[in-house]
């Protein structure tokens, strides 16, 4: 039986996989970091701060990938609210150079939320791993990762149980 439920995880994650590289499809479209941001965060009605360098805020990112990426970070980010506090979310993003003429894209999401224990931290970007009990299925942070691994671009997570979380996205352009 063990076995068997292996394999299903494994084809599970497979399926996931390749539902995730379809709806994350790079058509092509390219729009500009500061239009992708009011597109994406025009549904949620809590207060987010911007702060995009001028640079970065023109930088021409792949429209449907930053959208769902920043969809989802924000979603995440929303959810973290402590009970004690109103959430605050903010949006930072400025351009690094690297190797001289290479230009990347450091894009962070910023909250004041619950923040996670170490534990959490490195389970967060594995398939099905979700701290909310109920419908949700944990694979949110999984797909920003795959979508971004597919672009070359890395994510990283920086959280203190009950003070907050930084989601840093470094992105090649």
């Amino acid at each position: 039986m063990y076995k068997a439920a292996l394999s299903a995880a494994d084809e599970l994650i497979s399926i996931n996989n390749g539902l995730l590289r379809n709806e994350t499809f790079d058509n092509g479209v390219r729009s500009t970091l500061a239009k992708v941001i009011d597109e994406a965060i025009v549904f949620y009605p809590e207060q987010i701060r911007l702060m995009l360098d001028a640079e970065a805020a023109q930088a021409l990112v792949p429209a449907s990938q930053f959208h769902l990426i920043i969809g989802e970070l924000v979603r995440n980010a929303i959810k973290a609210k402590a009970a004690e506090r109103a959430i605050e979310i903010s949006i930072r993003a400025r351009i690094r150079r690297r190797r001289i003429f290479r230009k990347w894209l450091q894009l962070e999401v910023i909250d004041n939320g619950i923040g996670m224990t170490k534990r959490v931290e490195k389970n967060a970007v594995r398939p099905f791993f979700s701290t909310r009990a109920g419908t949700h299925l944990g694979l949110g942070l999984t797909g920003v990762v795959d979508n971004l691994k597919a672009s070359m671009g890395q994510l990283h997570i920086k959280s203190t149980a009950g003070v907050g979380t930084v989601i840093r996205i470094d992105f090649p352009l």
